[in-house]
């Protein structure tokens, strides 16, 4: 028995000790910054800058080489976005900065909202790249003509 219960107390230790390094990488939000009209501000700035780089012609042309380089540089100019991806209409990625965990986004809120016509504010969520608070952004890439052609997105950390 004192075996056992030595085993059992290796067992509970690791066990405490995976939790305190999975629980210590968390950030709780304080719901008054949530709130405020500076976490307003700041989310729609980017909602923003999102909708001007949907209108952009190296965007709008989803199949070129310009639209990496312009989704790259937008990201690289916002130190508090930590990702922006694009999708075709069927949901598929054409890119991710990072790369996504999933394959097709055509089940996501954000997808159907923005392949909807719509610009898309998620609530407060822990994000799985940086585990720290964050808020998803997205909305249609359109034609000029206005029938849409894709869908563009964006990940804010907090």
């Amino acid at each position: 028995q004192a075996v056992r219960l030595d085993e059992m107390g290796r067992l509970l230790q690791t066990v405490a000790g995976e939790l305190v390094q999975a629980t210590s990488t968390v950030q709780l939000i304080d719901q008054t910054y949530i709130e405020s009209a500076a976490f307003q501000n700041q989310v729609d700035e980017v909602l923003q800058a999102l909708l001007g780089l949907a209108k952009e012609p190296a965007v709008m042309g989803v199949e070129s080489p310009a639209h990496q380089a312009a989704l790259q540089a937008w990201m690289q100019e916002r130190n508090n976005v930590e990702a922006v991806w694009s999708n075709r209409m069927d949901g598929a990625f054409i890119i991710s900065l990072p790369p996504a965990g999933l394959a097709n986004a055509a089940s996501r809120e954000w997808f159907q909202a923005a392949g909807k016509g719509q610009k898309y504010v998620s609530k407060v969520y822990i994000s799985a790249i940086s585990k720290h608070p964050c808020i998803t952004v997205a909305c249609p890439i359109k034609h000029e003509d206005g029938s849409l052609i894709g869908v563009l997105g964006a990940d804010i950390r907090l």
